[in-house]
């Protein structure tokens, strides 16, 4: 892998070395600045996409984000073997602590100048996946799940837990549904032009000279920034059980940057209700090619439905 490394630092215009690894990837030493090398699953346009989105916010002065390297013929990646190669440099920081309520504030206002910045520039991907079509998909699925359990002369403790969760969660993700196309969602996704980071996750947010540094854009595509805004206070929920920014302070620093139409915070309360965790632990669980264990998926599952009481109390504060 040495050897490789080399022919791809060769093709930056690099001259390093390996220094270690990394989940995800490589350290690469190159006189005072370390460097992190990794392969990707993004194909070339999604590539250059992620590296117009990144080079639009640093002309802009928002230069808290890992900036990819270009080779010697300006590309933002290197293809080797019918693999992509990305090169960016590795800022050792702690991850944000989401528990810490000032610096989730400084998130949100970071994740708002950051969207105001993007939609200025309009720039679209080629991703045709939303979360209008994603939603529908899961309920799909959902549904599928439900018909597989009748079938069974003999049940499991998940499909116990899931059956007696069943009309709780389908309720919620018809409801968040139909607020999406009430709403006009597709008309505004269409006309707004915004772009999500998507992945606005602790490994991805790291603390750095008391500012937030934004890594890992790989799965930003073109999408109402509010999906941004609802993953992030689901994520703060699941981080404190007793949340001590209220849900309005939160909308409100937000809007403060990017103000927000009716319409966007309808949508927001229907992507706030959705219920992604449960599907995506039901998805896992009934899939043939399940990674995590039955035993940790009931662990897990049971951590949602312990929250979902107080997170609905927390989401239906919200005043739109």
């Amino acid at each position: 892998m040495e050897n490789i490394n080399q022919k791809i630092l060769q093709n930056f215009g690099i001259n390093g070395f390996f220094a270690g690894k990394r989940k995800g990837g490589f350290l690469i030493k190159s006189g005072k600045k370390v460097l992190f090398l990794k392969k990707t699953s993004a194909n070339s346009n999604e590539i250059i996409f992620q590296n117009n989105i990144k080079k639009h916010l640093a002309l802009n002065n928002f230069k808290n984000i890992d900036m990819y390297y270009e080779t010697l013929e300006g590309a933002p990646f290197l293809k080797v073997n019918s693999e992509n190669y990305i090169l960016t440099d590795y800022v050792d920081a702690p991850e944000i602590d989401f528990c810490n309520s000032d610096m989730f504030l400084k998130l949100v206002k970071k994740s708002a100048q950051m969207h105001m910045l993007i939609g200025d520039a309009k720039i679209e991907s080629e991703i045709s996946e939303n979360s209008l079509t994603e939603f529908k998909k899961s309920l799909s699925l959902f549904k599928e799940h439900k018909k597989l359990i009748s079938k069974r002369s003999t049940l499991s403790d998940f499909d116990i837990i899931f059956i007696e969760n069943y009309d709780y969660y389908l309720s919620l993700a018809k409801d968040s549904i139909d607020c999406l196309e009430e709403n006009n969602y597709y008309k505004l996704i269409t006309e707004k032009k915004e772009t999500t980071h998507n992945l606005l996750k602790k490994e991805n947010l790291v603390a750095l000279n008391n500012d937030i540094y934004i890594t890992n854009f790989s799965k930003a595509r073109t999408e109402l920034s509010v999906k941004d805004l609802a993953d992030l206070i689901k994520r703060f929920v699941k981080y404190n059980k007793e949340p001590e920014v209220d849900i309005n302070e939160i909308l409100n620093t937000y809007s403060e940057i990017k103000p927000l139409s009716l319409e966007e915070k309808n949508i927001f309360y229907a992507m706030l209700k959705f219920p992604t965790e449960f599907f995506k632990i039901s998805r896992e669980y009934y899939s043939k090619k399940r990674s995590w264990t039955p035993g940790s998926i009931i662990t897990k599952t049971d951590e949602i439905i312990e929250r979902k009481e107080r997170y609905e109390k927390y989401i239906n504060k919200i005043s739109i």
